[in-house]
């Protein structure tokens, strides 16, 4: 088994929902929602996209599967429940670098001389880097700037008393 880890370039959202008649009278519907992740092309010119699917019906047994093309594509396919979608999607708006990793079954999923095989997977994670302790969003700064404003209107852009005078 091996663990991936893949740094995210871009990512693309998709929602919808669904009515299917499962037999006279007896709708179900289904809310999903999907995430593809593109990770960036690696040095030897490999690139995996990670599509995961988020839905009402999500299979708690199986995970997904990693399947191979060809030598530079890899294409990893993952389903998780609806309730890990807001999660997953605050961590991609919100963060920067975005690591994907995942679990192989296999001790070598991404073999060249096998294209077109698939490895089912154990695990995917969504996450960051590694990040400095105590990081806060890049906006916090413009926000308390409009916080003070609001509250304070007089102090902005008043010297203070003697400490800015030379």
């Amino acid at each position: 088994m091996s663990q991936i880890n893949l740094e995210i370039a871009t990512y693309t959202v998709s929602v919808y929902n669904y009515r299917r008649q499962i037999s006279a009278g007896n709708v179900s519907q289904n809310r999903n929602r999907t995430i593809v992740l593109t990770s960036t092309q690696l040095s030897h010119g490999i690139q995996s996209i990670i599509t995961i699917y988020f839905s009402t019906n999500a299979n708690t047994g199986n995970i997904g599967f990693v399947t191979t093309t060809d030598y530079f594509r890899h294409f990893i396919y993952a389903w998780l429940p609806i309730g890990e979608f807001d999660e997953i999607y605050d961590i991609l708006r919100n963060e920067k670098p975005i690591i994907a990793s995942y679990w192989a079954e296999s001790d070598d999923p991404f073999n060249p001389i096998t294209p077109s095989r698939s490895s089912q997977i154990r695990w995917v994670r969504v996450g960051t880097d590694s990040e400095p302790v105590g990081e806060g969003s890049d906006d916090e700064t413009g926000q308390l700037a409009a916080l003070t404003a609001a509250l304070a209107p007089d102090l902005v852009g008043r010297k203070r008393s003697g400490l800015d005078e030379n």
